[in-house]
């Protein structure tokens, strides 16, 4: 993510309900939430350590009403031969298509994905971690 980008929508306050981040400090193995950054006092620095990851939300909540953010793994629960597996996808922002989507590649390696949009309005779709943090089982 271009951190320009991010200064100027944090600068000109640009759609502030839809514009938010967390940032992951790779030091400290924290997620700071969106109510942190906007606190933290110079945003340039923080946008440029090369510790912190800052990710955006994507608009759009799970099935239990929680943000869900770039980098965030979804699960939901499948049959298959007769058990239940659960899946694990990351969302992503797909620079070619200019949307956010769901990675259902077996590397997760974002080479075959579908619009989140979409995922969200056919599937029950509940975060369980995030490319940073554990995930939740």
């Amino acid at each position: 993510m271009q951190s320009a980008f991010i200064i100027n929508l944090l600068k000109y306050n640009y759609m502030k309900q839809i514009f938010k981040f967390r940032a992951y400090n790779k030091q400290t193995g924290k997620m700071m939430m969106w109510k942190d950054i906007k606190s933290f006092g110079n945003l340039n620095k923080l946008l440029t350590l090369s510790f912190v990851e800052v990710m955006q939300y994507t608009g759009f909540k799970d099935n239990k009403g929680i943000d869900i953010y770039e980098g965030d793994i979804l699960s939901d629960w499948n049959e298959v031969d007769g058990n239940q597996v659960q899946s694990k996808l990351k969302v992503y922002w797909c620079e070619k298509t200019g949307a956010w989507k769901l990675d259902h590649s077996f590397n997760q390696d974002k080479s075959s994905g579908d619009l989140l949009s979409d995922e969200l309005a056919d599937f029950a779709y509940e975060i369980t971690g995030n490319v940073y943090q554990r995930q939740s089982v």
